[in-house]
């Protein structure tokens, strides 16, 4: 601040969320409840997904919102880190609608803020700072947590002028901005599983053809990154960031104090519930005119009013359609199963667009791999057919010649009819040589050969008769 008492640098705000992927999402009369007898514990069996993400957001003075920072724990990323749905991050800034679609997926053994995670997020919030050409110094609120003490990481702000400044401990969810709007983030999110499980349980049961328990729907990390991807634009407005900023005391360009609400430094008894007393069908649909309530002909009145009610809806002429029995909704077919193939061989940070360009590449890098192997089972069996029809034109052709040579040894048998002959010079000629001529024929399987027949059948044959 400067003498005045206005505020000079550029403020920013960075605080980590944890999410559950898919906990706790059923809550008031949504939960199964176990009725029991006297003596018997009421404890309904069930599974529970306790898989956490880490968000870190981050956003400034002018409500401006950066991109977001996901935090798994994974031992390497696969392509199922990489759904379709991220592509809506693609490292761009709008500062008409006031956010960044820049992003960063780390993965690690905890799936939470470490030192290297954080580097790697302040790496990328200095390109988002010099892509809206924010001057420098900038001044970043956080909190306590250890990430904020690693050395890489304080080098590299130092660097980039990014002073880091946090309060006391246990003081920063009352002075965080983020801690006034991260309500929103996770209620956005709860809804987005919700509306999920409705979609899923709708494919599952179109796929199966049975009623689907919502027990069976399942959110992993790749439905997470989808619903996250939904929902990411949209949880907050310019104005509610705005206004997080007033509640902890932070105005647009001076500290005010008084704006800070004092309800959080006190513990208020909570409002006191009434019970509240169902209502009867007289009370829903009035009492009849000039009758006293209570009386015979006031109950005489209302069954005649329900069974003209009934009446009516008797003759009613409807269709199914009409009345809502039968509904044609179009739902979507279930998406594949994410692909588990690995993207990194180790810990890391990518933005999910250069995961999703790893995994397009890599798609067609399998791609080309399998066009090749087909083109060169496709050379094979061209091959293969043109041996097996050279062997069949082989095979027909020596097949016609053994034909040809029969009909000529029973033309030419015992004499050969190759004429007219003429003589030229005292010495016979013929127009054309006799097929047969010095061929013998075997007397066993008749093929007629130059040569002794060699097959053992003919040999054993000719021996025993001779």
């Amino acid at each position: 601040m400067d003498e005045d008492g206005k505020i000079i640098h550029p403020v920013l705000n960075r605080d980590e969320s944890p999410q559950f992927v898919d906990f706790n999402t059923l809550r008031g009369n949504n939960i199964r409840r176990l009725v029991a007898s006297s003596g018997e514990s009421a404890v309904l069996p069930k599974q529970e997904n306790r898989e956490c993400v880490s968000i870190d957001v981050t956003m400034s003075l002018d409500g401006f919102m950066f991109g977001p920072h996901i935090i798994i724990a994974r031992e390497c990323l696969t392509e199922s880190c990489a759904p379709d749905e991220v592509a809506v991050f693609d490292d761009c800034i709008n500062e008409k609608l006031k956010y960044s679609t820049h992003s960063l997926i780390s993965n690690n053994q905890c799936g939470v803020q470490t030192g290297p995670t954080l580097l790697q997020r302040s790496h990328l919030l200095d390109r988002e700072l010099a892509a809206r050409g924010t001057v420098r110094p900038v001044v970043e609120m956080t909190d306590n947590h250890d990430s904020r003490y690693d050395d890489d990481m304080m080098q590299f702000c130092e660097e980039k002028q990014i002073i880091k400044w946090s309060e006391k401990a246990n003081t920063s969810g009352i002075f965080q901005a983020l801690d006034q709007v991260n309500h929103q983030l996770h209620s956005e999110y709860n809804k987005g599983v919700r509306e999920f499980k409705k979609l899923r349980k709708t494919q599952l049961a179109m796929r199966y053809h049975r009623k689907v328990d919502e027990s069976e729907v399942k959110v992993n990390a790749t439905d997470f990154l989808r619903i996250f991807c939904d929902i990411w634009f949209t949880w907050s407005t310019v104005m509610d960031r705005k206004i997080a900023w007033r509640r902890v005391g932070i105005m647009q360009e001076c500290i005010a104090p008084d704006e800070i609400n004092r309800e959080h430094f006190v513990v208020h008894a909570g409002p006191e519930v009434k019970d509240s007393v169902p209502l009867s069908f007289a009370d829903f649909s009035g009492s009849p005119e000039g009758v006293r309530k209570g009386t015979p002909e006031y109950f005489k009145r209302k069954l005649a009013a329900i069974r003209a009610l009934g009446q009516e809806w008797e003759t009613f002429e409807t269709t199914p359609m009409l009345r809502g029995i039968l509904e044609v909704r179009s739902v979507p077919p279930l998406p594949p199963k994410p692909s588990k193939g690995r993207l990194s061989d180790n810990n890391g940070s990518f933005s999910f667009n250069e995961v999703r360009k790893k995994k397009a590449a890599k798609k067609q890098a399998e791609q080309d791999a399998r066009q090749e192997t087909e083109f060169r089972a496709l050379q094979q069996d061209l091959a293969k057919k043109q041996r097996d029809a050279e062997i069949t034109a082989t095979a027909a052709a020596k097949q016609q010649k053994l034909e040809a040579l029969k009909h000529a040894w029973e033309r030419c048998t015992p004499v050969c009819s190759c004429r007219p002959r003429i003589f030229v010079g005292g010495i016979p000629t013929y127009f054309r040589p006799c097929e047969i001529a010095g061929l013998k024929q075997c007397p066993v399987c008749k093929d007629i050969k130059k040569s002794k027949c060699a097959k053992a059948a003919c040999k054993v044959t000719l021996a025993a008769v001779s």
